[in-house]
């Protein structure tokens, strides 16, 4: 009687089951990372809009002149110019932030209780900041970008 020696290891059918089972694995997850990071893009256009705002409405308030045009170019400092009310050294924003990958962020003449400044880069709506309230261009809410 013979025997069949029995070698250890694996068939190539079963490994190439394991390699399909972890490529279905790693797509799944590159979706849900990629999902998270136009997410928090998201987030944090909304959160930079609304912190050029609150600069832009203590401006406002320290008596500043109207129709002066403030930058909110990336690295711009947004400061209380000579002719306010208030300390004309006191800086409000040292840096405004570099726009979230995929976004633009807009303003026009800032003007004593009246300005506007907007976030563009979502699937749907403009999350737009005026005379300190904001809110988003629609009913649903601004989505992610693509």
């Amino acid at each position: 009687m013979e025997h069949q020696k029995k070698e250890k290891g694996f068939t190539l059918i079963e490994l190439l089951i394991v390699v399909a089972i972890i490529g279905l694995l790693a797509t799944i997850v590159l979706v849900a990372v990629t999902r998270a990071r136009k997410k928090a893009n998201a987030t944090q256009a909304k959160a930079h809009i609304t912190e050029i705002s609150k600069a832009l409405d203590m401006y406002v308030a320290n008596g500043c002149p109207g129709n002066v045009n403030v930058s909110i170019n990336a690295g711009a400092t947004i400061a209380t110019p000579s002719g306010c009310a208030t300390d004309p050294n006191d800086t409000l924003i040292t840096a405004v932030p570099t726009a979230a990958s995929g976004f633009t962020y807009t303003t026009g003449n800032v003007q004593p209780g009246s300005y506007t400044i907007r976030a563009t880069g979502f699937t749907s709506g403009t999350w737009t900041c005026t005379n300190g309230s904001c809110y988003c261009t629609v009913a649903n809410g601004c989505q992610e970008s693509n």
